[in-house]
């Protein structure tokens, strides 16, 4: 197969000869330019001079001698434009950069295409206007001229509509204050360059012209374009080679031929050059149907290898594409490559919004703008972005020991704000630069600047591997890119003053728009494209993924302040122009290709239709090409469930038996947790209390149970030891406690400060979710007073901190006795009327009945009774203490989501819901000694 380069070639050494000195060739873009010097070299097989070559853009900026501007530097001018001609212009710049870019666009299009701005922003009051303003136009232009302005001659006129109308009367004002400022100082854009030129052609002024210019590829042709290439060709001063086949070029109803069919017209090309390759015999179409995106590009391996002659592709990898429609496959495609491809070339666009480089500015952008100040006047940052920066893949791998450092001090003192201080005790520079505030005097410049030499640092810490990668080239493409802004707000300092936040907004709005050009060189090894930087190269083998309708043809378009309908009555690209544009890439792609294999996505759900794209089902319903149909998937299998079994070895042995007393002695005591969490789940008793593995600090953000009652406990034992301390006394009455509700603020704050580890810190404050919390925990507080109010007076015995319970239990294991020690907290004592309460605090569900003790020990039970079993455990410990023998107790809960109701009980409940007993100081020794029973028989295991 000759590609259609080669062919080129072929044609322009036999018109030309191998001398072509007076020779310019000009391409639609780049990547063509490299693989027709490559074919160029193939064909001549010598040392000769190569012939100039340009893309059209670099072609059109050499012909017209005018500087182009990029949009950054062409959004102030044109903000500045509006200013100067409308003195009450007063729209702020970054709600002004969003309709710059929109309105450049406009401007973009209509200079490309020479429609006079006069009329087309025109603001019609009258009807009967229309035909006096617009006479030289046709009669259909000038009725949808007529539809569209009687739309905005209705008297109830909508504020939108008012403001479309101003902004549109204007249009042509500030069109001709831009332009004329522009060209004063020989800058433009590439709309106007084409006008210039036009302009020079209508008045005899263009340069002329000493090489012949050979114009290879093109298709879509603007205004401009079409006037300037009938020019040169009319003058003999251009030659035109065409990509393009009978199939589509000739058959009218073919949309992929629309443009083609009218350059051939106006340039008198001959129908010879028209070829004859998309009907050739031998031509295989593959279709399959895949479902997800990223489960098309996991097919791929499998395509190469079973479909296709594998080992012609493994030898020759450059005469394969893989083909994107959609632009985010590209990473999951290069992931999905044989390991035997060990070169690939990738020419596309892609969006620096997809990249990890983008997110890492937007948390940088966050910080900056979310700044919140500790007492002592410096900085403090949301725990989250801190972390997400820290472990970023930009910054973790070259900062890992520092990183790694912070964020254990966060999770390990629960951080919701961190300090300024504790970032920059590393001595880092990119700390510095991410964590500490532009200063308030030029806002924008600091902020671009410290930007840069964040993005700097971070070049120059990529790890070896990673240079001449992607991720270099989005850093500097996005360094570029803010450099330049950087340079563009500089040169506007006096007219336009920007702050932090709205220099934010721009740069958002810029590197959203920013897309990283990947145009590999080289035409080795197989080659990544997206469809249209296909064009004017031919291949072989052909993957083409994503073949799904409104992927293929792309549905969407830049929006426009110009209607379709006013768009089509003055030859604007309208949604046809678009589909014609795509079904041209698809077809000529095709149109040489050997083995072609069309993958589509064949789900269908809430944004996706599963429907194949109309392109390919009109090749597959009149091409009379056999299309042979598959539908693959991924072999995807459940998990099989492996049992998870941890032998009772000689290790676990010995370390269960330091659980053990010998010689009055254990090396660790069993909990009440810890058994609860044997019977919950013996692996998991086996991973805490055997293996030791801990689970990792985290920030609990939203605070969990736990926190809850720690703060709640820490309060209540705040205020009783302060009634004791205060009086003297371990008796409390309930002036006491009415007196106590004052205290309740304060040991909340307090008991705050004591969990988070700023006790004597003066930066602690509640924010957010907190301050409701404190609230929540200020009203249990209250409830629980209210309950011990009607309960005084009573003694408090012991509180939580006071005592830990240790105590030896006896049980027999295969005839010989065993000694195991248990200890725990009761998170209160206190004595009525002579009886001992043992009270535990639940912030949770807490059931008080159970009909049996099995409820309290079987594990497979859904809801056992947890913390009665603790109460027993309790009960053990409080009965085997020296000072407490003999004398009467009693269990109970105080479940705080029950305390505010008027018939509140503390109480344990034995028996069924007819037939229940309390646990009471008579009996509640005998229930003691059932249930060692049963804790024996567990312990036995």
């Amino acid at each position: 197969m000759k590609t259609f380069l080669e062919e080129t070639v072929e044609d322009i050494i036999q018109k030309f000869g191998e001398n072509l000195e007076n020779i310019q060739i000009i391409f639609p873009n780049k990547r063509t330019g490299y693989f027709f010097q490559t074919a160029f070299a193939k064909t001549i097989n010598k040392t000769v001079w190569s012939p100039k070559t340009h893309t059209i853009q670099s072609y059109i900026a050499k012909l017209s001698r005018i500087q182009k501007v990029d949009k950054i530097g062409l959004i102030f001018i044109l903000y500045g434009s509006f200013k100067e001609v409308d003195p009450e212009f007063n729209m702020s710049f970054d709600t002004f950069f969003g309709l710059g870019e929109l309105i450049l666009n406009d401007f973009n299009e209509v200079d490309s295409y020479l429609v006079d701005v006069d009329q087309i922003f025109t603001n019609i009051k009258n009807i009967h206007e229309i035909d006096q303003k617009y006479g030289d136009l046709t009669e259909e232009q000038i009725a949808i001229i007529k539809q569209y302005w009687l739309n905005f001659s209705v008297e109830d006129m909508s504020h939108e509509k008012e403001k479309f109308i101003e902004l549109w009367n204007v249009l042509p004002v500030v069109y001709k204050h831009f332009t004329k400022t522009l060209l004063s100082k020989n800058l433009a854009y590439e709309g106007l360059i084409y006008r210039s030129i036009a302009d020079q052609l209508t008045n005899g002024n263009l340069i002329d012209q000493d090489e012949i210019s050979l114009f290879i590829g093109f298709n879509a042709l603007n205004a401009a374009q079409k006037k300037l290439f009938k020019y040169l060709k009319d003058n003999g001063k251009a030659h035109f080679y065409w990509d393009t086949d009978t199939y589509y070029h000739q058959n009218p109803i073919q949309e992929a031929g629309d443009f083609l069919r009218v350059n051939f017209e106006l340039l008198g090309e001959p129908k010879e050059k028209i070829q004859i390759n998309f009907s050739t015999p031998g031509k295989k179409i593959n279709l399959f149907g895949v479902p997800g995106n990223v489960g098309q590009a996991k097919v791929i391996s499998e395509i190469l290898k079973k479909f296709n002659n594998w080992e012609q592709i493994k030898d020759k990898p450059d005469k394969t594409v893989i083909v994107l429609t959609d632009e985010s496959m590209l990473f999951p495609v290069l992931y999905s490559l044989p390991e035997e491809i060990e070169t690939f070339n990738i020419t596309m666009g892609y969006p620096l919004s997809d990249t990890a480089l983008f997110s890492l500015i937007m948390y940088f952008l966050r910080i900056q703008q979310k700044l919140d100040k500790q007492a002592d006047g410096k900085s403090a940052f949301y725990y989250k972005e801190v972390v997400a920066i820290l472990n970023h893949p930009y910054i973790y791998p070259a900062f890992q020991e520092t990183a790694q450092q912070i964020i254990d001090t966060i999770n390990e003192q629960q951080l919701n704000y961190v300090g300024q201080s504790l970032l920059l005790n590393h001595k880092e520079k990119l700390y510095e630069l991410i964590f500490t505030p532009v200063s308030d005097e030029n806002q924008a410049g600091g902020l671009l600047t410290k930007l840069l030499n964040i993005l700097f640092i971070v070049f120059n810490k990529l790890p070896k591997e990673k240079k001449g990668s992607v991720e270099e080239e989005y850093i500097y493409q996005t360094y570029i890119t803010i450099k330049r802004l950087n340079e563009v707000i500089e040169q506007h300092a006096q007219n336009i003053v920007l702050n932090k936040e709205i220099t934010t907004q721009i740069l958002k709005q810029l590197l959203q728009s920013v897309r990283v050009p990947f145009e590999s060189q080289s035409t080795d090894g197989m080659q990544i494209m997206g469809l249209i930087e296909t064009r004017n190269v031919d291949f072989e083998n052909v993957i083409l993924l994503n073949a799904n309708e409104g992927i293929l043809p792309n549905l969407n378009r830049a929006p426009s302040l110009i209607s379709e309908s006013m768009r089509y009555a003055f030859g604007l690209p309208v949604l046809k122009y678009q589909d014609a544009i795509f079904a041209y890439f698809f077809y000529r792609l095709l149109q040489r290709a050997k083995n072609i294999n069309i993958v589509y996505n064949n789900l269908s759900g809430t944004s996706l239709s599963g429907e194949l794209s109309r392109f390919v089902q009109q090749v597959k319903l009149e091409s009379g090409i056999k299309f042979e149909e598959y539908q693959l998937g991924q072999h995807l299998e459940t998990a099989s469930k492996h049992e998870i079994v941890i032998k009772k070895d000689n290790k676990v042995q010995a370390i269960l038996s330091d659980y053990f007393i010998e010689n009055d002695t254990s090396k660790r005591r069993l909990t009440a947790t810890a058994l609860d969490s044997y019977l919950s789940c013996s692996l998991k008793f086996y991973f805490r209390y055997i293996a030791r593995i801990k689970e990792v600090d985290k920030v609990e953000e939203d605070f969990s149970p736990i926190d809850l009652g720690i703060i709640i406990h820490a309060v209540m034992e705040s205020i009783y030891k302060s009634i004791i301390k205060n009086k003297n006394s371990s008796i409390i009455q309930q002036k006491d406690i009415k007196n106590a509700y004052n205290l309740i603020e304060d040991f909340t704050i307090q008991a705050f400060k004591e969990h988070y580890g700023k006790l004597n810190s003066p930066d602690f404050k509640f924010t957010g979710n907190l301050l409701v919390i404190k609230e929540v925990i200020k009203k249990y507080i209250k409830t629980i007073l209210k309950v011990d109010e009607k309960l005084a007076p009573f003694e408090i015995i012991l509180l939580e901190e006071d005592h830990s319970f240790h105590t030896t239990f006896y049980f027999n294991r295969n005839g010989e006795e065993k000694q195991v020690g248990l200890k725990g907290i009761i998170d209160r004592i206190d004595k009525k009327n002579g009886v001992y309460r043992l009270i535990d605090y639940k912030t949770g569900k807490a059931e008080k009945e159970f009909g049996d003790f099995s409820q309290l020990f079987q594990a497979k039970i859904s809801r056992r009774k947890k913390a009665i079993f603790q109460l027993f455990i309790y009960g053990i410990l409080f009965r085997e203490q020296e000072e407490f023998n003999g004398k009467p107790a009693i269990p109970g809960i105080y479940d705080l989501r029950n305390m505010h109701k008027v018939d509140f009980d503390p109480a344990i409940y034995f028996g069924t819901t007819k037939d229940k007993m309390i646990i009471n100081d008579k009996n509640f020794t005998n229930f003691i000694e059932d249930f060692e029973i049963q804790l024996s028989e567990k312990l036995t295991e």
